[in-house]
């Protein structure tokens, strides 16, 4: 069993996979229970990603986004995946220049480059 007990700064379980913590070893259990892939983009990759509603045809828009960060989801909520990885972007073309997206992998359309490089 991989699961370790944590103490501080809050009592519960780790996922010793992505390191999410939980309330429960039943939760921790399940969370482990579920593969890891590695990442495909890295921190200061320069990416375009989808970004609005499938739903509403009309509210998608395309826009390109720098890496500042990744982590691996733990248990899903909702309709999200388990262990999927995830990447905080900082919008730096098209709608939403200069907010913050946190983005899935699978919502990353491709990498353009890296930040600051020259075409």
């Amino acid at each position: 069993m991989l699961v370790k007990e944590i103490v501080e700064p809050r009592e519960g379980f780790q996922c010793e996979k992505c390191g999410n913590t939980y309330q429960t070893l039943d939760e921790a259990r399940r969370c482990e229970s579920n593969p890891i892939s590695p990442f495909k983009y890295e921190i200061g990759d320069t990416v375009k990603f989808i970004s609005g509603s499938e739903h509403y045809y009309h509210s998608l828009s395309i826009p390109t986004g720098v890496i500042e960060e990744r982590w691996i989801h733990g248990l899903p909520r909702k309709d999200e995946p388990a262990h999927a990885n995830v990447y905080k972007l900082r919008i730096i073309a098209g709608k939403g220049k200069g907010l913050i997206a946190r983005q899935f992998e699978d919502e990353i359309i491709e990498k353009v480059g890296k930040h600051g490089e020259q075409p």
